[in-house]
């Protein structure tokens, strides 16, 4: 009997094992080259133990294969994915080809008729509904409706001001603040802005570096240049939903069927030296209009904060002026400091999957008197 356990025991785990490794070949059977994933957790070793960031690991795949591929395939645990390397498949995909990658992944993580809140977002949903959502939601963040909050965000960053001036000169997280949660500024500004009842018990959140600008016409460069480093979204997946057709660096093709799936990483170009003189320097200019502007690197497809294309985020305009707002008035009224303990070398939190830095940014308001 006890020979039997141990037999079926060792069946069932060379079944399991089997099962786990079942679509390691997806990639190589069809000619792509990629590294070689692990079971469990793929191509993703390190940043499940928690060593580094998802979006890190992803990009020491890019800088390792961008020079001679300009595609691989990888792993998200058992799960096969095509990473686009090359910054024109990826406007290909975006903009030309929308049509071929309709839908995001996310989509795959809801079932519909049980999450029907979520797959009425713009960013889940597919085919029909999402058009639906789009348009209604483009409706809503006309310019007009945009300007026309534009004294209710005005009134909230005042009170956000007030409240930093209350914790003057504490060190304080910028991005989990450690202020208490009395105000919630993008929130807030919806509430006024668009009518939406919110929670009142909600923390304040102030995005990314602040530093000192004398001049009004450089915050455009400054919300772009810390969007560079810490994107709002740094990776996003596709489905392609129409055949479609890839042709690689050595003139190698892949047919990509119904339901593959492209990963992009905006995170990857916006690091990349390739494309961003000293990426990890904190250089507003470069988006500078008479060198360019953002649209030069917006149209090589190596600049990808809010993604691109029809399905890019409708809330882009509304979430930079309410942002612009906020920092202006901080500017105006604060002297600000980085504590002893804020990192500077835009290293990402490992636990988390979005772009927080690492420890927080611990900062300092001092009001001027």
């Amino acid at each position: 009997m006890y020979e039997l356990i141990l037999f079926v025991f060792a069946i069932f785990s060379m079944l399991i094992y089997i099962y786990l490794r079942w679509n390691f070949n997806y990639w190589q059977k069809r000619g792509i080259r990629g590294p070689k994933p692990a079971i469990l957790v793929g191509n993703f070793i390190k940043s499940a133990r928690g060593e580094v960031n998802y979006m890190d690991e992803l990009n020491e795949i890019y800088l390792k294969y961008k020079n001679s591929e300009k595609f691989v395939g990888i792993f998200s645990s058992r799960n096969p994915r095509l990473f686009i390397l090359d910054p024109e498949i990826v406007r290909q995909i975006l903009r030309t080809n929308f049509s071929n990658f309709y839908n995001n992944e996310s989509s795959k993580w809801s079932i519909p008729h049980i999450d029907l809140l979520r797959m009425q977002s713009p960013f889940v949903s597919v085919g029909k509904t999402w058009k639906e959502k789009r348009r209604e939601i483009v409706t809503a963040l006309t310019g007009n409706r945009i300007r026309s909050s534009y004294p209710a965000m005005q009134e909230i960053a005042h009170k956000l001001s007030d409240l930093l001036r209350a914790h003057d000169g504490k060190d304080i997280d910028a991005k989990e603040s450690s202020i208490p949660k009395k105000i919630c500024y993008n929130l807030n500004v919806t509430k006024q802005g668009f009518s939406v009842k919110n929670n009142k018990d909600n923390k304040i959140s102030i995005h990314g570096k602040i530093i000192f600008i004398t001049n009004s016409n450089f915050y455009f460069l400054f919300i772009l240049e810390t969007l560079r480093l810490f994107p709002v979204n740094p990776t996003f997946t596709k489905i392609c939903t129409t055949p479609t057709t890839l042709e690689n660096s050595d003139g190698r093709t892949i047919e990509l069927k119904q339901g593959d799936i492209v990963h992009i990483s905006a995170y990857s170009f916006h690091k990349d030296k390739e494309f961003f003189e000293k990426p990890e320097e904190f250089m507003p200019e470069r988006f500078d209009p008479e060198i360019g502007g953002y649209r030069k690197y917006r149209d090589r497809g190596v600049f990808l904060p809010f993604s691109d294309g029809p399905r890019m985020c409708l809330g882009m305009k509304l979430g930079l002026l309410e942002t612009k707002i906020a920092v202006a008035k901080i500017v105006q009224n604060f002297k600000i400091n980085f504590s002893s303990s804020t990192r500077m070398d835009n290293r990402c939190d490992p636990k988390k999957i979005a772009s927080f830095l690492d420890g927080g940014i611990r900062l300092q308001f001092e009001g001027f008197k």
